[in-house]
Order: C-alpha cells, then structure tokens, then sequence
C-alpha cells in the first residue's frame, strides 16, 4: 500500500511538492540546496519546495502520478540503485516529474575520501585526518566494494528481484501457488535456471567487475558502490576511530545537519535547478 501523502492540504500557493523514498534524503538534500543558496546557484528555495518521505522508489512514482492527476506541482526524486542508463531514460519519459539520482543512492554522496572531508565541520577537517580518511576509504577496501557493486549491478541485470518476488509470481511460489502440469512446472524450472544459471552469472559478474574498475575513481563511488552499506560498515567505524564513538545516526546528523557542506555536489545540481524552476 502506497504511502500516499495529501498534497492538495500539504502545499501552499507557490510551493511545489518533492516526494523522495527515504527521511535521510530529506536534511541531505535540505543541506545540498543551503549550500546552492550561499554559493548564489539559486535564492529562497526553502519557501518554494516541499519534502515529503513515502518509503519507496514505487511510492514515490504513484505519488507523482496521483498529483498530476489532481493537477498538483509534484516532482519525485528516488535513488538510481543498479538501474542503466536506459532504464533511467525510460522512467523519467514514462513519469514526466520523476527524476533519479545521479549515483546509486543518497548515501554515495557520503562515501568518497573526498566528500567526507568536506562535510566535517572546519575544526576536524586537518592534514592527518585528510590522509587518514584517504588512506582508509581507498585501496584495497574499495575494490572489496566495487566486486560487491558489480555483484549488486549484475542481479539487478539479471531480474533477480523478480525471481526472488513475493505474491506468487516468483520463485518458489510460483510454481507452488495452485497445482500445474508437468509441462508448466519444467518450463518454470528452465526459466529460473537460464536466469540465475551460475556460470553465465559469473561471467557476467567479472565482466562488470572490469567495467568498474574502468571507471574514473570519483565514479568508483558515485555509481559502483552500495553507498548505504559502505557508509554504515566502513565510513562510520573510521570515523569512530578518528573521533570518538558515535552511532551512525549521529555521524548523519554531524556531517550534513549541523555543518552543511561548503559546496552543492555538481553532479545533482541540474536536478536542483530543474525543481526550482517554476
């Protein structure tokens, strides 16, 4: 069930509405524009969009749909996860307000040696910690990451979320759901097999592995990593190791709430400028 927000009650005249999947996108996002708005990339965002959390990426796409039914100024914004670049093309020609992130999730913004640095506040932000956090976020950990990257793309590639999909049109339970012939059973076995079928799999894994590692290294972690997990599993205990022990809760909070980046990401502020340009 979609979380579908009341747009007409939650905007006011000369706001338009932001639906986004998660409640951390919303002070990354608020910190991104306050660093536009210093910098003179654009004036008074705050009185003109609206952010409201819906869950998920599908969410988002029916609350945009929904309002422009309604005749609503709503926009969606939902992470790029393992989608190609058609893919991208494809749902924002099919939902005309939804735009996807430039890297695979929000959290890809808090990943690089780089964007760490620049969101610590002025005191933290030393030499020593600058090669600590370049020594730490780089090398041999961020080829570990790129594979699991690679992985993550290839299943995506390869519809693993529809083999694995709940309600009766996946595996098993399609083929558990109600009694089938011998005939519908083994032409549901094959499918699955020629879809995850392990050799094929690897190969394809190794391949992207490659087309990874390819990459510009700032792309490294723009678009090959699962940023989620490498903030809270690498990011996060460095950061501890650095400065004392807080959850990685807090660390959110200190990295882009209470000390908002100098700079507003060039890679999202196309996106930006686009929703503010009413």
């Amino acid at each position: 069930m979609a979380k579908q927000i009341n747009w007409a009650q939650r905007l006011r005249p000369g706001v338009r509405g932001v639906a986004v999947e998660g409640t951390t996108d919303i002070p990354m996002l608020t910190a991104f524009l306050n660093a536009g708005e210093a910098s003179g990339l654009w004036t008074s965002w705050a009185t003109r969009l609206q952010f409201e959390a819906v869950d998920k990426n599908q969410h988002v796409i029916e609350n945009v749909q929904q309002a422009s039914n309604e005749n609503l100024d709503v926009w969606g914004l939902i992470d790029r996860d393992w989608q190609t670049d058609i893919e991208v093309a494809e749902r924002e020609a099919n939902t005309a307000r939804l735009r996807v992130l430039p890297r695979v999730m929000i959290e890809n913004y808090l990943i690089a040696p780089s964007d760490v640095f620049e969101f610590l506040p002025p005191s933290k932000r030393t030499q020593t910690v600058k090669t600590q956090l370049d020594a730490g976020l780089s090398g041999s950990i961020v080829d570990d990451w790129l594979r699991n990257g690679a992985l993550w793309a290839v299943m995506h590639e390869n519809n693993a979320g529809e083999f694995c999909r709940e309600r009766g049109s996946g595996y098993p339970s399609r083929a558990l759901a109600k009694p089938e012939h011998d005939d519908v059973i083994q032409a549901l076995l094959q499918g699955w097999y020629a879809q995850l079928e392990p050799e094929q799999i690897m190969i394809k894994y190794h391949q992207k592995q490659a087309a990874f590692r390819a990459l510009p290294p700032v792309n490294w972690y723009a678009r090959g990593i699962y940023g989620k997990s490498f903030f809270a599993q690498i990011v996060v205990p460095l950061l501890n190791r650095l400065f004392g022990q807080r959850s990685e809760g807090q660390w959110r909070s200190e990295l882009y709430i209470e000390q908002p980046p100098a700079q507003c990401p060039s890679d999202i502020q196309p996106i930006l400028l686009e929703l503010l340009d009413f």
